[in-house]
C-alpha cells in the first residue's frame, strides 16, 4: 500500500530547480531562471480587449507589477506598494552559504507570483535513534502579489520517506526578514536564521529521540489517530468512508511500512506514520504539482503540530 521511497521527489524539486552545482545566489538565480527583474507602470490610462474590440480605461493612482521577462501580471498595487526582485528578497542567501549552508533547489509557483530559494544545513543534520536520518533546510520565500513579505523557515526532511517531519516543539520556525539591501543587514539576517535554524534542529532531535525511547502499543496508537480524528456521524456516509480509509491507511503505515521499521512500537513511529501520510497520501486535486505546492506552502502544518503536541504530552 505505502509508495516506495525511492519514487519520492522533495517538493522544492519537484516544483522547481536542482541549483546544488553553484555557489553564488546570481548562478542559482540564472539556473533556476529567477533573474527577472519587475517592471511598474503606471495604471492611470490603459487598453483591454474586450467581446467589443478594444476599450481604454484607467485606474489613477495604481501601478501594474509585471515580469521583465515574459511580461506576465504578478500585482496591481497602489503608492505605498514596493517590488522586490527574487536577488534582493534572497540576498540573505548568499549570506547563509558563506555561513556553511547549500543552495540545494529553487523555483516559482503561480507564475512567480511565488518564489523560493531552498539551502541545505549539513551541520544541522540528526540522527534519531543512531539510524534514522533527519536533514535541515532553510526554505527562503517571496510573493510579488502583495501578499507578504520574505520569510525563512526552517524545515525538517525524514530522508527514509522524504517528509516534512516540522513540528511545533514550542521554539520558533520562521523569521521574517525586512527588505534591505544593507549588507550588514542581510548577513545578521542570515546568522539570526542559520543560528535558529541550527538551534532547532538539537532540541527536534532531543524531542524524537525521546519519543523513540517511548513505545506506544496498537492500541494506543489507534486511541491516538482517532482523537485526532474524531469519528463523524454514521449518517454522514462520505466522511465516514474518508475517516475509515485514513484510519486504516494509519495503522498499516504505523505497524507494517518499510518507512517505519526503525520507529515501529514507538511514539516516533506514530509521528512518523502521520507526517508520512499527510505529505504523501490522501486526495489531492489539482495540477500534477499539486501534492509538492501543498508540501511547500506547508498546508497540513496545523495538523502536524496537534499530533506531536498530543504524542509529546502524553510520553
Amino acid at each position: 500500500m505505502t509508495v516506495s521511497a525511492i519514487t519520492r521527489t522533495p517538493a522544492g524539486r519537484a516544483l522547481g530547480t536542482d541549483i546544488s552545482s553553484v555557489h553564488s545566489l546570481d548562478d542559482a538565480l540564472e539556473l533556476a531562471r529567477l533573474d527577472w527583474t519587475i517592471e511598474e507602470h503606471s495604471a492611470d490610462n490603459f487598453a483591454i480587449m474586450t467581446e467589443e474590440g478594444i476599450t481604454t480605461t484607467g485606474m489613477p493612482g495604481m501601478r501594474f507589477f509585471l515580469r521583465s521577462d515574459t511580461k506576465a501580471a504578478l500585482h496591481l498595487g497602489g503608492g505605498r506598494y514596493t517590488a522586490v526582485t527574487n536577488a534582493d528578497a534572497f540576498a540573505p542567501a548568499e549570506a547563509a552559504i558563506a555561513l556553511g549552508a547549500r543552495f540545494a533547489t529553487a523555483g516559482e509557483i503561480k507564475g512567480g507570483k511565488q518564489a523560493y530559494v531552498e539551502l541545505d544545513m549539513p551541520d544541522a543534520t540528526v540522527s534519531v535513534g543512531g539510524k534514522d536520518l533527519v536533514t535541515f533546510q532553510l526554505l527562503l520565500r517571496t510573493a510579488h502579489d502583495g501578499s507578504g513579505r520574505v520569510v525563512g523557515e526552517a524545515r525538517a526532511r525524514r530522508l527514509v520517506c522524504m517528509n516534512g517531519m516540522t513540528a511545533n516543539i514550542g521554539f520558533p520556525t520562521a523569521f521574517a526578514i525586512g527588505h534591505t539591501s544593507s549588507a550588514h543587514d542581510r548577513l545578521a539576517a542570515a546568522k539570526k536564521m542559520m543560528q535558529g535554524a541550527v538551534r532547532y534542529a538539537k532540541e527536534f532531535s532531543a524531542v524524537a529521540d525521546h519519543m523513540l525511547d517511548t513505545p506506544m502499543s496498537n492500541t494506543q496508537f489507534v486511541e491516538f489517530i482517532d482523537g485526532l480524528y474524531p469519528q463523524p456521524p454514521i449518517e454522514d456516509k462520505r466522511a465516514r468512508g474518508i475517516w475509515e480509509r485514513r484510519r486504516g491507511e494509519l495503522i498499516e503505515l504505523f505497524r507494517f511500512a518499510d518507512t517505519n521499521d526503525l520507529g515501529r512500537g514507538s511514539r516516533w513511529g506514530a509521528y512518523a506514520a502521520l507526517t508520512e501520510h499527510l505529505d504523501w497520501f490522501g486526495t489531492v486535486r489539482g495540477s500534477v504539482d499539486a501534492r509538492a505546492q501543498r508540501q511547500l506552502e506547508n498546508t497540513a502544518q496545523g495538523a502536524k503540530d496537534r499530533a506531536m503536541k498530543m504524542l509529546v504530552a502524553h510520553a
